[in-house]
């Protein structure tokens, strides 16, 4: 697929397009960015989480301080899964006007361009999407203990509970480049499972220590992609 107009017919056809799209040259600063950023995020991220298991303090009990040891490794491990896509989805707005723009002329040029996306309102809704990733995952915390030893099930539920959140996320800036808000969140809400898929897909790859790095950046093309999917009929002309 190549300026043919014509998004990708499944899925993973998207996040493969998006992972292509990584080869054009146009790519090559923003892809910089991301990892510049992606970098400070997890840099960020880590030192908040580490200060504050530093602040637990010890009981004098051998056995019991090193529980709480391997119990905190364990923590870090999971709460930087939860946190990272979340802080690093509070900058997806400072590039994601720069990714769409180039995946829409290379793949959809005669298409309308997107709106570029406000600064404020953009970053507003990426806080709020931060507070309700770390919300639902602390009360879905007894859950996760719960199934800690049945990972099929937690693994399960933490990219399915999370890939709702970051595809609700990500679609809804990519459509709203398009579409006004209310007009952006009826699309996804009648696509909810795709996005939901997506976003799962996302979530795996945040997880990954060095494809998250590059995650921000493939995840955003991949929306896009999903986006033209469910506005662009197969053969190409407009719904």
């Amino acid at each position: 697929m190549n300026g043919d107009g014509r998004p990708p017919a499944s899925l993973l056809g998207a996040f493969a397009a998006g992972l292509g799209d990584l080869t054009h040259p146009a790519f090559r600063g923003v892809a910089l960015k991301t990892i510049g950023l992606s970098l400070l995020a997890y840099a960020v991220t880590g030192v908040v989480i580490w200060q504050g298991l530093a602040a637990v303090p010890t009981t004098g009990y051998g056995w019991i301080d090193v529980a709480i040891g391997i119990l905190s490794g364990v923590g870090i491990v999971f709460v930087m899964a939860v946190v990272f896509p979340a802080v690093v989805s509070t900058f997806v707005g400072l590039f994601l006007d720069d990714v769409a723009e180039v995946v829409e002329s290379r793949h959809y040029p005669a298409d309308p361009p997107g709106r570029s996306l406000r600064m404020l309102p953009g970053l507003i809704q990426s806080l709020r999407f931060l507070g309700l990733v770390l919300l639902v995952n602390l009360l879905a915390l007894p859950l996760y203990i719960a199934f800690l030893f049945l990972p099929p099930l937690n693994l399960v539920l933490f990219y399915l509970l999370n890939g709702y959140l970051i595809g609700r996320e990500y679609f809804d800036l990519v459509a709203m480049r398009h579409l006004p808000a209310a007009e952006a969140k009826a699309l996804r809400r009648r696509n909810r499972w795709p996005v939901t898929l997506a976003g799962a897909v996302a979530a795996f790859l945040f997880t990954l220590p060095l494809a998250a790095l590059l995650a921000p950046l493939v995840v955003t093309a991949a929306f896009v992609h999903l986006f033209k999917r469910h506005t662009i009929p197969p053969r190409g002309g407009r719904a």
